[in-house]
């Protein structure tokens, strides 16, 4: 369990994200993945402030495109625990 999620059962669409933080390599986890996004700088924006939601601890920033509303992690952080 990480980010304050249950685990789920292990599935077909279930997904590892292979990632690296300066030296190191680690795969993620995750539900699913559909495709890989690429977000301009100026339509990111930083997280908002909470002190009791585990989740924003780890978040960098918060993507928006027309569709949808993405999470960006920060990689360092959430590799450290």
């Amino acid at each position: 369990m990480k980010l304050g999620f249950k685990s789920n059962k292990i599935n077909d669409s279930n997904r590892i994200i292979i990632v690296k933080e300066e030296e190191i390599v680690a795969g993620l986890m995750v539900d699913s993945s559909s495709e890989v996004l690429e977000i301009s700088q100026d339509d990111i924006d930083k997280p908002p402030v909470s002190k009791s939601n585990e989740l924003l601890d780890y978040v960098e920033g918060i993507g928006k495109t027309k569709e949808r509303i993405i999470l960006i992690l920060n990689l360092k952080k959430l590799l450290k625990h």
